[in-house]
């Protein structure tokens, strides 16, 4: 591809996986090696790069491009993923208060506040893409979340993943 030769006039990884993950969303659906090819390389960056938001952004967003080439990788992602997203949510309910609302009565409010409340909500905005994947381990990988609420949500999510017909490509992603 005549566009991988601008790849390293990204200076941060965080641009250069984006970048390639851009590719990879771009290109023919009959490409479907190069696609993987491409998203395999923004997936190496995206392990090197230093935890925190950034990176949980960008596994996100290999984890919806791998599930819409049906390569179950998207979906080995989030189940990495959610362990620390439980640990994270346990964290921001004992801190709740303190800079962000998470909570409202007790309970995980569905909003995008905070980066973490903005992490969940794209999350469950992509719910469909894994539903789509393989359905069986979505519905698994929901049940893994440790709040109540937070499950429920994700379980209807991939309901109205299913309902909603198959996921579009991604444009700008």
């Amino acid at each position: 591809m005549e566009e991988l030769k601008h790849i390293n006039e990204f200076p941060q990884a965080k641009d250069r996986a984006m970048f390639l993950i851009s590719l990879a969303n771009r290109a023919s659906l009959s490409e479907s090696k190069t696609v993987l090819k491409l998203l395999d390389q923004a997936s190496e960056i995206v392990d090197s790069m230093k935890s925190g938001s950034e990176k949980d952004d960008a596994h996100l967003r290999l984890a919806v491009s791998y599930c819409l080439q049906k390569s179950d990788r998207g979906l080995a992602i989030m189940e990495s993923m959610v362990p620390r997203l439980n640990e994270l949510v346990a964290a921001a309910a004992k801190l709740d208060g303190y800079g962000t609302r998470y909570l409202r009565d007790g309970e995980w409010n569905m909003t995008a506040e905070g980066q973490l409340g903005s992490f969940l909500t794209s999350l469950s905005g992509h719910s469909g893409y894994f539903a789509w994947c393989d359905f069986d381990r979505a519905v698994s990988l929901a049940a893994q979340f440790e709040r109540t609420e937070i499950r429920m949500m994700a379980q209807l999510k991939l309901a109205q993943g299913i309902l909603a017909g198959p996921p579009k490509r991604l444009k700008n992603y």
